[in-house]
């Protein structure tokens, strides 16, 4: 992600109950300040936020989903941004 890619989407099969975690970090001498979303897919082809997370930590430009339990089985999509 840079000034002139904004944006890239990552897409995996998850399972009701599964623990994951998401993380994206700044690179060194960059101000751009990381941004994540997780979407989940239903079977009708609604999506709906599930989780997101701009900072994980005071005074960081990092961001990261921790330990997140998944609620369904399904198709999830996660967009990180800046």
């Amino acid at each position: 992600i840079d000034a002139g890619k904004f944006v890239h989407y990552y897409s995996f099969q998850g399972e009701a109950g599964d623990v994951i975690t998401i993380q994206m970090g700044r690179v060194s001498a960059s101000d751009l300040d990381p941004m994540l979303y997780l979407y989940f897919y239903a079977a009708d082809g609604t999506q709906t936020a599930v989780a997101y997370n701009d900072n994980y930590a005071q005074s960081t430009l990092n961001a990261a989903i921790q330990r997140f339990r998944l609620p369904s089985t399904g198709v999830y999509l996660i967009v990180a941004t800046r």
